[in-house]
């Protein structure tokens, strides 16, 4: 079951009408309404304005809170369509089958028999191709269904069934092939990144981090400033964690792109590796002085 996404001035004509059946069109006091909801046999209410009142919790702000409690507690465990469902159904049979399956919070097939046993037509909701259209398929269906549902305005899921019935084929389009031209250009511009490729080759940057990870290639993701934003690889990682002794600035010379010291020992420090020239340079009494006096301040610090 799709619950409807019913509009505000919808909800407002519903508790309206939920208000009139209560007070019968009279006017009450407060305790007086109260009363008569709780008295109220919730089946002249019908089937959509029950379900509304379980799935549409806005209603609440249109009662007060005794009355309101008093239409949610005791509901009956089964409920039937009544007369206000079934001019509910004849007011609004031009909007289709699926469109009353959803206002009345049920399924397509419960509209059908109910409307079925009650004699009342239902308006199918399909497209009737004119003559132009259906010309305009036979000269462009090879495009597909997209394309001609984007010229003329009409459904693609109709527009592809029409086209199936008529007998004509499109050609479905395959993701884009990359050859030997452009895997050449890829490694002769990887410098530039991912994003400057793609918009020279005219594809996505995801396709080309993809070409680029089955071609084996390292290529950094360069921000609109102009400025490279470094991702380490496995291999990077790898390279990290078993030369850490060899320090930041020998990694920085072995490692692709040859990334600054600081990226190395910041990725260092994320992966729990502490580089040779990463270790910190103060004595064990220097370091626990330092966070002893920390709230001092470092010009505190530096005095003593």
């Amino acid at each position: 079951m799709k619950k409807p996404n019913l509009t505000l001035a919808e909800i407002e004509s519903a508790a309206e009408l939920i208000r009139t059946i209560i007070t019968d069109e009279k006017s009450l006091s407060l305790p007086d309404y109260i009363r008569a909801a709780k008295n109220l046999c919730l089946g002249k209410l019908g089937y959509r304005l029950n379900k509304m009142l379980i799935h549409e919790s806005h209603l609440g702000a249109y009662f007060p809170d005794e009355v309101y409690e008093a239409l949610t507690l005791n509901r009956p465990k089964r409920i039937q369509f009544n007369d206000l469902d079934f001019d509910f159904i004849r007011n609004n049979t031009i909007k289709g089958t699926s469109w009353l399956a959803e206002h009345l919070y049920t399924t397509n097939g419960q509209i059908r028999l109910t409307t079925k046993a009650e004699g009342i037509p239902i308006v199918k909701m399909y497209h009737r191709f004119s003559k132009e259209e259906i010309r305009f398929m036979e000269n462009y269906g090879y495009r597909g269904p997209k394309w001609v549902a984007d010229k003329m305005g009409i459904d693609s899921k109709k527009i592809s069934c029409k086209l199936w019935r008529m007998g004509i084929r499109y050609e479905i389009p395959q993701s884009f092939r990359y050859s030997k031209e452009y895997d050449d250009f890829i490694r002769k511009h990887k410098e530039n990144g991912t994003n400057w490729i793609a918009e020279q080759l005219g594809v996505s940057q995801r396709s080309v981090k993809i070409r680029s990870k089955k071609m084996r290639l390292n290529i950094p993701v360069v921000r609109t400033d102009g400025k490279q934003v470094h991702s380490f690889s496995k291999f990077a990682d790898r390279l990290i964690m078993e030369n850490k002794d060899k320090g930041a600035k020998w990694l920085s010379k072995k490692l692709p792109y040859h990334p600054s010291e600081r990226k190395i020992l910041n990725r260092a420090s994320r992966l729990g590796v502490v580089l040779a020239d990463g270790r910190s340079r103060y004595t064990e009494e220097e370091e626990d002085f330092i966070s002893q006096y920390a709230d001092h301040g470092s010009k505190c610090l530096c005095r003593s």
